[in-house]
């Protein structure tokens, strides 16, 4: 370093990056350009370094100078798009909006332009002109991508994903298979090909291969901790053991699968549930044959022999289209709570319906499950002896307020999915977007209809109007993406025709 600071600092940080000391190397980069300001290699690999911190406003300025540096340096580019689409992922997220993805997409295009074999940037592209509605073109994008780097997995990942969203799940297990031939045990290929399995019907192979969910590379799936007791692996072990199921994913995922608890039981196993906040008091007031602990519980102060993650009990249970247990009726509402709501909002002759428009917007194609606008029950809020009440929690609610038209506010009523319930438990018909409430009126055995995306969830499949989780549901589907109008005049009609 003392001969030559400026390639002793870079050199440095090269070998502090390769021995996984990132803050040493981004350092050592740091010192690289406080020495020569136009070494754009360095503000390259700081760039990458800081994106990986997701300190993407850094990042930024670090490809941007590089561009500033070296013009026609396609991988400067390809990077700053990088953390552009790094930088509109986390805005998303926090509800800001989509606002760096042109910017990205317009980074990727020049990458190509400088470097027209470069595999990820075709593929990175995709991404994003699928994102914009830029279908065709985003599987031509991908498809390149793959004729460039016949072994990328992640562009057949992405590809086969694509193919699914667009009702096509024997075109996306093609694309998983291919990955699967060069890694059998790629996790989001499996995954993925599991989702469109179900899309089949075919629930033995969904299972199986929804297995691979805890090693996904954005780990969405699951949020199990570390423990040092066993995973539960067969039903054959369970006898006299004590289980300790654990929640994933969301909240009408819960709801859906603690149909299986008393299952487990009934194997002779002791249960021990932990499910997400919210949910615990319906459950524990529900008799599920397992012990039902808050969720703010310490998992170091539960004391079990083995550990299952609830979406993983289908699989151990081999459910088929022709043995799923508990099709209604498994959860309870609590008397007490149904009388104070039928006292106190339910004093009426009218068809009494509950609403529910509006998802958390978790991820980005949650919003497809969206009705974007409350306006869209107005036909039917006007009909004779029909009453709404709407049911929304948080997102959408603020919809609610200085309507012309009478809805009665429940949710702003609603401390828990117990107090859902009940209010539930009063209705003759709830009709909802795919939410946790259209399994809260299933799981409790009320009429539902629930309105379903284009390309709907994996549990709904493709072609059916009822389903064999809940019997008192039936599903409304949109025939083309986007389009909820046509949905709603058929909910409406079969309301005139009741």
């Amino acid at each position: 370093v003392a001969l030559n600071p400026e390639l002793g600092y870079f050199n440095l940080a090269l070998a502090y990056n390769s021995i996984n000391q990132k803050d040493n190397a981004i350092n050592c980069y740091f010192k690289t350009i406080e020495v020569n300001p136009d070494y754009f290699q360095a503000y390259l690999n700081l760039g990458i370094l800081l994106a990986e911190k997701e300190r993407l406003d850094d990042s930024i300025a670090c490809f941007e100078k590089v561009i500033n540096l070296n013009p026609d340096y396609a991988e400067g580019y390809y990077n700053l798009g990088n953390s552009y689409r790094s930088k509109d992922s986390l805005l998303y997220l926090n509800h800001t909006g989509d606002v760096y993805l042109h910017k990205a997409k317009e980074c990727y295009r020049k990458t190509i332009e400088l470097m027209p074999d470069f595999a990820e940037a075709y593929n990175n592209l995709a991404i994003i002109l699928n994102i914009d509605g830029e279908k065709e073109e985003a599987i031509a994008y991908f498809k390149k991508s793959i004729e460039l780097k016949p072994d990328y997995k992640d562009a057949y990942i992405n590809l086969g994903d694509m193919y699914r969203y667009q009702n096509n799940p024997i075109k996306a297990i093609e694309c998983c298979k291919k990955v699967l031939e060069i890694d059998p045990d790629e996790p989001d290929a499996n995954c993925n090909m599991g989702l469109a399995y179900f899309m089949l019907k075919d629930l033995d192979n969904g299972w199986k291969c929804m297995e691979y969910r805890d090693k996904t590379k954005e780990k969405i799936w699951m949020n199990i901790p570390k423990f040092s007791q066993p995973r539960l692996k067969s039903l054959e072990s369970v006898k006299d053991k004590t289980i300790y199921v654990y929640y994933e994913q969301g909240l009408g995922d819960a709801i859906q699968f603690v149909r299986y608890l008393p299952l487990l039981s009934n194997a002779g196993a002791k249960i021990i549930y932990k499910p997400q906040s919210g949910l615990e008091q319906l459950f524990k007031q529900s008799d599920l044959k397992a012990e039902i602990i808050d969720n703010s519980t310490p998992d170091d102060s539960v004391q079990f022999d083995m550990f299952v993650p609830l979406m993983s009990l289908p699989y151990l249970f081999k459910t088929n289209l022709d043995n799923v247990p508990c099709s209604s009726g498994y959860l309870k509402a609590d008397p007490e709570k149904v009388r104070e709501y039928q006292e106190k909002y339910f004093k009426c002759n009218e068809l009494k319906i509950g609403i529910n428009w509006h998802c958390r917007n978790t991820f980005r194609a949650d919003t497809n499950r969206s009705i974007s606008d409350i306006s869209s029950f107005f036909d039917i809020a006007r009909l004779d002896k029909v009453k709404l009440y709407s049911l929304q929690k948080g997102d959408g609610a603020e919809q609610l307020n200085n309507l012309d038209i009478e809805i009665v506010d429940l949710g702003k009523t609603f401390n828990d999915f117990s107090d859902t319930a009940a209010a539930i438990e009063n209705l003759d018909l709830v009709i909802s977007v795919d939410t946790s409430v259209a399994h809260l009126a299933g799981s409790l055995g009320k009429p539902a209809w629930i309105l379903l995306q284009y390309s709907p969830d994996w549990r709904w499949f493709l072609d059916t109007e009822t389903t064999i989780w809940y019997d008192s549901v039936r599903l409304f589907r949109q025939q083309k993406p986007g389009n909820w109008d046509e949905v709603m005049d058929r909910v409406y009609n079969e309301l005139c025709n009741r």
